[in-house]
């Protein structure tokens, strides 16, 4: 089969096409034939060697954590699915999203909903329940609250947006002027252009502020932070989070990191939402398989708007 790897870290220069072997499905794994693979800054960053002490490679490594295609085959012991299922699933830190099949846990697998393409189906995992687990677990939301999104327009920003409508909450979308109209499609109700003007100098307060990019500045945030309201981060910030305890003992304000974790319990009620359509999907990019590097760097770029996804089939 086919298959983008690389042997040593670099910029997406390093990955280069192979010919590998079809993996065989363990006792508790499905053989996957994969259609789309969905694009995340993990990707890239895991490639560039800046999480090499977090997240250390063996090489060659076939990168890829989010996929979508059709089961070929499955473990004697997996009884959720059969070949030709069509699913979707978010493989572990080994990868191999980027082949043209791969395996996958039975428990992080799911069926793909009736309203999604592949393409859509693979853009949901990692973005998807970064989203979902920041504002549900981490930000506990509730109807009513104001919520902004800070770097709405991106993969993670897209899908909170909309979790966060699906909640009824108030939600200002933080996005260059280019990508108002799309944020604004997704739910959002009211708009800011980070290029024209400063999120600090807000005169509304929020309970809960998403920063799905981890830019902004916890003590400049304070002031647009309602008492009990929390700045929720993809990034953790150690020295934020010591001083988080200070502020939440005097002001009831908070900054708490989020790290997604596979979840089945999410995953069906990401799924639920997206079956009662509210939820669309945030794909606006599907390029060839063959295009795995100008996807990279459309990634490291920093300013992709919703979800890039590779399509092999």
């Amino acid at each position: 089969m086919k298959a983008v790897q690389f042997t040593r870290y670099g910029s997406s220069d390093v990955l280069h096409m192979a010919e590998l072997p079809i993996p065989k499905p363990g006792p508790h794994e499905v053989l996957i034939k994969v259609h789309a693979v969905g694009m995340n800054p993990l990707d890239w960053k895991v490639r560039s060697g800046s999480l090499k002490y977090v997240y250390p490679v063996k090489m060659p490594y076939v990168p890829g954590y989010d996929i979508a295609g059709t089961v070929e085959d499955t473990g004697y012991k997996v009884t959720r699915f059969k070949p030709g299922d069509e699913v979707f699933a978010m493989l572990s830190m080994r990868g191999g999203g980027y082949a043209e099949y791969t395996v996958a846990d039975e428990t992080f697998t799911f069926k793909k909903p009736r309203c999604f393409t592949l393409e859509d189906a693979a853009a949901i995992p990692g973005s998807g329940l970064t989203a979902y687990q920041g504002l549900v677990h981490i930000g506990n939301i509730r109807p009513t609250q104001n919520v902004l999104i800070y770097g709405a327009s991106g993969g993670v920003g897209s899908y909170a947006i909309q979790f966060a409508k699906a909640y009824h909450t108030l939600v200002t979308a933080v996005c260059s002027s280019e990508n108002a109209a799309f944020v604004t499609q997704l739910g959002a109700d009211f708009t800011i252009d980070y290029t024209k003007e400063s999120v600090y100098d807000q005169k509304k307060q929020y309970d809960i502020i998403f920063d799905t990019v981890a830019v902004m500045n916890f003590w400049k945030a304070l002031p647009i932070l309602k008492k009990g309201g929390r700045l929720v981060s993809t990034i953790p910030n150690p020295s934020y989070m010591y001083q988080s305890w200070i502020t939440s003992l005097f002001l009831g304000k908070k900054y708490t990191p989020v790290v997604s974790y596979p979840d089945q319990k999410d995953m069906y009620a990401i799924i639920k939402l997206i079956e009662e359509n509210k939820i669309t999907s945030p794909v606006t990019t599907v390029l060839a398989f063959e295009d795995f590097c100008k996807a990279n760097h459309m990634l490291e770029g920093n300013h992709v708007k919703g979800k890039i996804v590779l399509k092999l089939r």
